[in-house]
């Protein structure tokens, strides 16, 4: 007989024989990224899986409670298990939540429904991974979120995570915005990154991982209620960490736009976090108006046959150098984003090619106003970039994929360029969440998709394949597209 426990509020206690410890292990387990690169599996000493039960201490994430009873029960093993392992939480029903806005806190703005259902599945849940399109106001569920928990008890302590520096700004801001009508909300969140004072008296603290990562234990033991903003990155090491370090957070939500559907993601994030819930699509929200529709145009750059032949042997590495030093792709940059009264973000990944974009549009192009962003600036800066893009037109950002293309808010935004490949579909997704976000001077969003053929006979480079699989991306999300190409001389 199997008897489950709650031993925190980060795991589980399994009471079992070894057999079934061994058979438990190996359900709940899988293959880590790049496992035949390292020494030890190499070696043979290891197996190359990660198992997240761990046999000699009985401890296993309770996030993962629900999928270790649907395996128990399937195959038929008997089991017990402790009322307080699956506690709910707070069930609260739509007209409730409408009218503690209504009569009570009198925020700015009114919850779509979706953003209703996500609030009331964390506050009922308790631990769950909320899975909402990009720029369906994920930090305002957040928001709603630690107010109604504080309203039931004023002495709740909230962590609120997000994976950048500029988004701890930025979500400061918008809390401040939501609650325009209400308080000075600052009163109540502390920022902790680079500088920052690391404690603090005030409910709310908001920080990237990056900062907390070599906070001790204790620090962590007073949170009552954890969100993990972009929960996508939460697969990270160090995020793991933070999060069973949060052994009293009775509530631990992850909101993501892009959750992927590897086994290894899935497993992990649940683990920390619970089970997933779809709230929205980006497809349905523009049908609705709550997104802006979206363009993408491919522009597949093909160059002579001169050319493509001497490429033909080329690594990955001397093709995106060979790539990035062409002056014909930044001509067609140029001619993207020279249409006045338009702001553009123009993402990349190599920081010289960057560097060498953003010289050049200032200098050809001396009407717009042109920033550049990369990890080395400052979160303040990037915040003021921000802003300007906001009050602005003709402004061009050209910014490395790392800074901007995750959870940064710019609703007068009209087009994004991708200067560089990439075949992440969170890194794909994410970035165009970035321009469907309604503002009064766009009537539809633009993404342009650059790619480089230097494809030889049967042979396809990198570069290419990287944007059909981009291509799959936006068949399976439904996102209408049309492909150009454009003969290079």
């Amino acid at each position: 007989m199997i008897h489950i426990s709650k031993y925190n509020d980060s795991y589980a206690f399994i009471k079992c024989d070894l057999d079934q410890a061994y058979n438990i292990s190996e359900v709940f387990s899988f293959y880590a990224e790049n496992y035949y690169w390292n020494p030890k599996y190499k070696a043979g000493v290891w197996d190359g899986k990660i198992r997240l039960f761990n046999t000699h201490t009985g401890l296993f994430p309770i996030g993962l409670i629900s999928k270790l009873q649907k395996y128990l029960r399937i195959n038929q093993i008997e089991y017990t298990i402790d009322p307080d392992v699956n506690e709910k939480g707070i069930k609260i029903s739509t007209k409730k939540l409408y009218q503690f806005n209504d009569n009570i806190i009198k925020f700015k703005y009114d919850l779509y429904d979706y953003q209703a259902k996500a609030v009331q599945i964390a506050l009922y849940k308790k631990r769950a991974i909320i899975e909402s399109a990009t720029g369906s106001g994920k930090s305002y569920m957040a928001f709603y979120i630690f107010n109604l928990l504080r309203h039931i008890n004023k002495d709740f302590k909230f962590l609120l995570i997000v994976p950048t520096v500029a988004l701890v700004e930025q979500m400061s801001g918008d809390f401040q915005e939501y609650a325009e009508n209400w308080c000075e909300y600052d009163q109540f969140i502390h920022k902790i990154y680079s500088g920052k004072e690391k404690t603090t008296d005030k409910p709310i603290t908001i920080s990237t991982w990056q900062s907390l990562q070599n906070f001790p234990k204790s620090h962590f033991v007073d949170y009552d209620c954890v969100i993990c903003d972009e929960g996508h990155t939460a697969k990270a090491a160090e995020i793991q960490n933070i999060m069973t370090n949060c052994i009293n957070a009775q509530f631990k939500i992850a909101v993501s736009g892009t959750i992927q559907n590897e086994t290894v993601d899935k497993m992990q994030l649940e683990g920390l976090f619970g089970p997933i819930h779809k709230v929205s699509s980006s497809v349905e929200l523009q049908k609705r108006g709550i997104l802006s529709k979206l363009k993408i145009f491919g522009i597949v750059l093909r160059y002579n046959e001169e050319i493509r032949k001497q490429c033909k042997k080329m690594t990955w590495r001397e093709e995106i150098n060979f790539i990035n030093e062409q002056p014909s792709k930044a001509k067609v940059i140029m001619k993207l984003i020279k249409p006045e009264h338009k702001n553009n973000l123009i993402l990349f990944k190599s920081i010289d090619y960057g560097k060498r974009l953003y010289k050049a549009i200032k200098k050809y192009l001396p009407e717009k106003r042109v920033y550049y962003v990369d990890g080395s600036v400052k979160a303040e800066t990037r915040e003021k970039i921000r802003g300007l893009a906001e009050k602005y037109d003709n402004v061009v950002i050209v910014a490395s994929y790392g800074t901007f293309s995750t959870g940064v808010n710019i609703k007068n935004l009209h087009n994004i360029i991708f200067a560089e490949s990439s075949k992440s579909m969170i890194k794909i997704l994410q970035s165009i969440g970035r321009v469907l976000r309604l503002h009064e001077t766009k009537d539809y969003a633009t993404l342009y998709d650059i790619c480089d053929d230097l494809s030889w006979k049967s042979r396809k480079n990198y570069v290419l394949r990287h944007f059909f699989q981009r291509i799959e991306i936006y068949e399976k999300e439904n996102f209408k597209y049309s492909i150009k190409e454009i003969l290079l001389k």
